[in-house]
């Protein structure tokens, strides 16, 4: 059976069946944000929040920071703990024993030891400096120091 609508199949049964949707338009192009504008990869930017979230996520940021920072200083403490048991047992053995002669940069002298561990733990300790100052030593700007410096520039 077919009908008068060219568009309706001529298949018995399909008779109360609706017409196929005509065919999607194409949509002019659109061009998408400045190169640049965008990252390339993750969510899009949230729109600016309310001062008081803002602080919040700050405070969350410091907060995760600080026990990153932590984290660092446990596991490389450990780390320097084991060199330094490292160490005290090959001078002790190369040695023969305790430092009773006190320390020196030679190896092999009876009763002596060698200072080298100094370095490394010097090293470490100036590392653990530089990981802690963005941490603990650089503060957020206040609004106090925004208008002392415009006030000191005279603008």
């Amino acid at each position: 059976m077919s009908g008068t609508d060219p568009r309706t199949p001529s298949v018995p049964g399909w008779e109360n069946q609706p017409a196929p949707a005509p065919a999607p338009t194409a949509r002019p192009y659109e061009p998408g944000p400045a190169w640049g504008t965008q990252p390339a990869w993750g969510p899009p930017p949230a729109p600016p929040a309310r001062p008081e979230d803002q602080a919040r996520e700050e405070a969350l940021r410091q907060i995760e920071r600080k026990r990153r920072f932590r984290t660092t200083a446990v596991i490389s403490g450990i780390g320097m703990i084991l060199l330094t048991f490292a160490w005290m047992t090959s001078e002790f053995h190369n040695a023969g024993g305790w430092p009773t002669d006190g320390f020196s940069s030679r190896s092999s002298l009876p009763h002596v030891w060698n200072y080298w561990i100094i370095y490394p733990v010097t090293a470490w300790l100036l590392f653990l400096g530089a990981r802690a100052w963005p941490v603990y030593g650089n503060k957020p700007v206040t609004e106090a120091e925004i208008q002392r410096e415009i006030d000191r520039t005279g603008q």
